[in-house]
C-alpha cells in the first residue's frame, strides 16, 4: 500500500473503527503520522455521520467501549474497547473528545486519568494532597486559550457537622494544581450527579443546600441548572429548569455536542419520563424547547430508574430516547445491564447489555466525536516517544548539561521524596514555603519501601511481604530500569548500599546482614552485585566490628557509602546497655572494604541521628536529643573520604520542644539543608498531633525561632516514613 496516493490511503484508513487505529499506527511511521492528522480526522467524522448506527461510548462493569446503536432493528454492538492503560474505570466525564476517568482503588481513594482514545494518549494526574471517594469532578476548557482543565471539589458536612470544603483546578498545559479558596457555593450538587460538559463548560442539576439546623425530613428544596465556566473559573448564576424535581430522578445528556437534554422521572406512579432539549445554552443563560418526549413507565417496566443510573441519549429524528439502567424490575440484586428504548405512542424495546456483576456500577453512556486534541507533553519520557530524533537528543550529554545548568538557575530546590511508597521529583520553595510535585519518577508502577541514591541512579527496595523483597535500579532521567535478581533470596532485614568503583565507574550494590537471631545464632552475609557483569559475588572474608541499625539507610557520596554506627552489643551483656561507642562508618566501593571508624562531632547513644548530602560534595549529619528540649543540631563536613573526615562548626541548633514538643522518629528524620538560607527541612509525621499519625509533614527550621510546616499529604501507613534525597540527572546507562 506504500505506493497508493495519500488521498486513497486516507479513504481506506477512515473506514476503520477508531479502536483499530492504535494497531495501524504501530505498523509504520507514515501511517502513524497520517492517522494523527486533521485530514483523516475530518474523514472519520464524516464517515461517522453517514453510518446508519449511532456511535456512542458506554461504560459497562468498569470497562469503556465504543458502541454502535441500531434503533431500526434494535441492537447495540461493541465496536471495540477504548483501553485506558488496562484499568477499571468507575466514572467517565467527556469533553471535546477527551475523557476524564476516575479509577477507584479502594473505599477511601481514587486516581485520575485523562485520555484521548483517538490519539491513544493518556495522562495520569497526580494528586496535590489526595483524592477522595466522594470528590466531584468536571472536565472542560478555557475558550480563549483552549487549555483543558479539571475541576475537583467537595463541599459537604461530615457526621460531626464539620464542613469539608475543597476546590482546586488542574491545568493540562501546566501539569499543576491550584487551590481555589475564595469559593462560596450556595447550591448542593449530589455525588450521584456527574454533570455534563458542553462547549468547554460543565452543567449540573443542583438543589438548595439543607441548613444544618433543619429537621431530618425536608419537604421541599429549590432546584436549578448550575454551570461552571472554565474560562472565568467561576460558577454561573442558577439557571431555570422546565420543571421542579425535588426527590425525583434527573439526568443530563448532550445533543449533537451543541445542546443539552434533561430527563426527569417522577418517583411515584405512573413513573412518567419527560425529556426537554435546550434551544440555547451558555453558562449565564438557557432557553428550553417544548417537551420533547413524555412516556409513562409503569405499564412498561413498573419502576423508576435509579438516581445513580438513568444515563441516556436521544435521537431527535426518530424521537426516541435510550436510557441505560439495570433490570431491577426483574430481581434484586439486578443481574443484567439493560438499554431501554422508549418513544411516543407506547414504543418500547429493551437491549441486553450483559451481566451485572456489581450492583453499584451502573452503566453510563455519552456522545463521542474523535478529536486531535493533544495531551501536552510534561516529561522527557513522553517526549522521547514523539520521534527518534528527540529520543536521541534528550539522552545526550549536551542536553543533560543544559538541564543541570537550568536546574541551578531555578528558584526552587529540586529533591526526590518518597511518600506512601511512591517516589516523586519535588520543587521546594523556602521563600514562601511550599512543596509541589513536579512529576513521578515511575519505577515500573511498584510500591517502594526504601530508596538509595547515588550518581543519578536509585536503588529501590520493594517489600513484597514480611519476609522478602525485590530490588530495582532505575535511572529516571533515561527512563531505564533494571530488576536485580537475588543470588539466593533477599530478606526483609537486609541492609543495602549503592555506589561505584572510582577507577572503572562500575556501579555496584552491597547487600549485607550481620545480626543475631532470637536463639543467638549469628546471621552474617555480605555480597556484591555488579551492574556491568550483572552478577553477584560472595564476600566471606568480612569481620564487621560495628553495628549498623536497620533503621539507618546510609548515604552515598562520590561513589562511597556512609552510616552512623555503634559498637556491637556483646552476646553476654546485660539486657540494659548504658552506653556504646559510635562513629561514622564508610564503605569504599573501589577497594570493596569498610573503612576505619571516623569521628563524629558528638556522642549520640540512644538519640536520633540521620545523614544527608550537601551539593553532592559534603555530608551533613543531624542529631536530636531524645530528652527535652529535644534540641536538633546539624553539622556539615569540610572534607569527607572513606578514610578521613573533618567537620565545620555547628551549622544549626534548634530546640524543638516549644515548636512541636516531640522528637523525630529514629526511622524518620530524613532531611536536607539550604546553606544560603541556613535552614533545614526535616521530613516526619504529625505525631505531635495524634497517634496514629494522619499526615506526612515537612518541618522547616532555622535560627532565631524560624519554624514553618508544609503538609505533604495523607499518612496511610504509620511505618512508611517520608524520605528525601538530593537528585542530579545522570546519563549513566543501565546496561543489560
Amino acid at each position: 500500500m506504500s505506493d497508493l496516493p495519500k488521498d486513497m490511503e486516507e479513504e481506506l484508513l477512515s473506514r476503520l473503527p477508531v479502536t483499530s487505529l492504535g494497531e495501524v499506527r504501530s505498523t509504520c511511521k507514515k501511517w502513524n503520522t497520517l492517522t494523527k492528522g486533521e485530514s483523516l480526522l475530518k474523514r472519520h467524522i464524516a464517515k461517522k455521520k453517514q453510518r446508519k448506527g449511532i456511535e456512542v461510548v458506554m461504560m459497562l462493569e468498569y470497562r469503556v467501549s465504543l458502541m454502535s446503536v441500531d434503533l431500526l432493528y434494535p441492537s447495540i454492538e461493541r465496536i471495540g474497547n477504548l483501553d485506558a492503560d488496562g484499568v477499571e474505570i468507575s466514572k467517565i466525564f467527556h469533553c471535546d473528545g477527551l475523557f476524564l476517568c476516575c479509577i477507584t482503588k479502594d473505599k477511601d481513594s481514587s486516581r485520575l486519568l485523562v485520555w484521548n482514545p483517538y490519539l491513544a494518549q493518556t495522562r495520569w494526574i497526580e494528586l496535590r494532597n489526595s483524592f477522595r471517594r466522594w470528590d466531584r469532578y468536571a472536565l472542560g476548557y478555557d475558550n480563549e486559550k483552549k487549555n483543558h482543565k479539571v475541576l475537583r471539589f467537595v463541599d459537604d458536612y461530615d457526621s460531626d457537622k464539620h464542613r469539608i470544603c475543597e476546590f482546586e483546578m488542574y491545568s493540562l498545559n501546566s501539569n499543576s494544581w491550584k487551590v481555589m479558596d475564595d469559593f462560596t457555593l450556595d447550591w448542593g450538587i449530589s455525588f450521584t450527579h456527574r454533570g455534563l460538559s458542553l462547549k468547554g463548560n460543565t452543567y449540573w442539576y443542583a438543589e438548595g443546600k439543607i441548613p444544618l439546623d433543619s429537621p431530618r425530613w425536608i419537604s421541599d428544596l429549590p432546584d436549578c441548572l448550575l454551570s461552571f465556566d472554565f474560562t472565568t473559573e467561576r460558577f454561573g448564576p442558577p439557571l431555570p429548569l422546565p420543571f421542579h424535581a425535588f426527590r425525583n430522578t434527573v439526568t443530563l445528556s448532550s445533543v449533537r455536542e451543541e445542546q443539552l437534554a434533561v430527563l426527569l422521572q417522577n418517583m411515584s406512579a405512573p413513573y412518567t419520563v419527560k425529556i426537554w432539549i435546550t434551544t440555547k445554552i451558555e453558562p449565564n443563560s438557557v432557553s428550553w424547547s417544548n417537551l420533547f418526549l413524555a412516556v409513562d413507565m409503569e405499564p412498561l417496566i413498573g419502576i423508576t430508574f435509579a438516581d445513580i443510573g438513568g444515563s441516556f441519549f436521544v435521537d431527535e429524528e426518530k424521537k426516541v430516547v435510550v436510557v441505560l439502567d439495570k433490570d431491577t424490575d426483574k430481581s434484586w440484586p439486578p443481574t443484567r445491564n439493560i438499554a431501554y428504548i422508549i418513544g411516543n405512542n407506547g414504543y418500547f424495546k429493551q437491549v441486553d447489555l450483559g451481566e451485572s456483576r456489581d450492583i453499584w456500577c451502573y452503566p453510563l453512556v455519552c456522545s463521542y466525536v474523535p478529536s486531535s486534541v493533544q495531551l501536552p507533553v510534561t516529561s522527557l519520557g513522553e517526549l522521547r516517544w514523539t520521534c527518534k530524533k528527540w529520543k536521541t537528543l534528550t539522552k545526550g550529554g549536551s542536553f543533560l548539561k543544559r538541564r543541570i545548568a537550568n536546574k541551578k538557575q531555578r528558584k526552587g530546590i529540586e529533591v526526590v521524596m518518597m511518600l506512601e511508597y511512591r517516589v516523586s521529583l519535588m520543587s521546594v520553595d523556602l521563600l514562601y514555603p511550599s512543596i509541589e510535585r513536579i512529576g513521578n519518577l515511575d519505577a515500573d508502577e511498584v510500591e517502594i519501601s526504601k530508596i538509595f541514591h547515588c550518581d543519578g541512579l536509585f536503588l529501590c527496595c520493594i517489600t513484597k511481604d514480611k519476609d522478602s523483597s525485590r530490588l530495582l535500579v532505575c535511572n529516571p532521567y533515561l527512563a531505564q530500569t533494571r530488576w536485580i535478581e537475588p543470588r539466593n533470596s533477599y530478606h526483609r532485614w537486609d541492609r543495602y548500599a549503592l555506589g561505584y568503583d572510582n577507577e572503572k565507574k562500575n556501579h555496584k550494590v552491597l547487600r549485607f546482614v550481620d545480626d543475631y537471631d532470637s536463639v543467638k545464632h549469628r546471621n552474617c552475609e555480605f555480597e556484591m552485585y555488579s551492574l556491568n557483569s550483572n552478577s553477584w559475588k560472595v564476600m566471606d572474608d568480612f569481620t564487621l566490628d560495628w553495628g549498623i541499625s536497620f533503621t539507618h539507610r546510609g548515604l552515598s557520596l562520590k561513589g562511597n557509602t556512609y552510616w552512623y554506627a555503634e559498637g556491637k552489643i556483646p552476646l553476654d551483656s546485660p539486657r540494659w546497655i548504658s552506653d556504646l561507642p559510635d562513629c561514622l562508618l564508610s564503605f569504599d566501593f573501589t577497594t570493596e572494604r569498610f573503612g576505619p571508624p571516623l569521628p563524629l562531632p558528638f556522642h549520640a547513644f540512644r538519640n536520633t541521628v540521620t545523614l544527608s548530602s550537601v551539593r553532592e560534595e559534603q555530608l551533613a549529619v543531624l542529631l536530636q536529643n531524645m530528652s527535652a528540649p529535644y534540641t536538633v543540631k546539624i553539622w556539615i563536613t569540610t572534607k569527607i573520604e572513606p578514610n578521613s573526615v573533618s567537620w565545620s562548626n555547628l551549622f544549626l541548633a534548634v530546640d524543638m520542644e516549644p515548636l512541636i514538643g516531640i522528637t523525630f522518629a529514629d526511622i524518620g528524620g530524613s532531611f536536607f539543608v539550604d546553606e544560603e538560607k541556613k535552614v533545614a527541612v526535616v521530613l516526619d509525621k504529625d505525631t505531635d498531633k495524634s497517634w496514629p499519625p494522619t499526615r506526612n509533614i515537612a518541618y522547616i527550621i532555622g535560627n532565631n525561632g524560624y519554624f514553618k510546616q508544609v503538609d505533604l499529604g495523607e499518612s496511610r501507613d504509620i511505618w512508611c516514613y517520608p524520605l528525601v534525597c538530593s537528585y542530579v540527572p545522570s546519563s549513566v546507562q543501565l546496561h543489560h
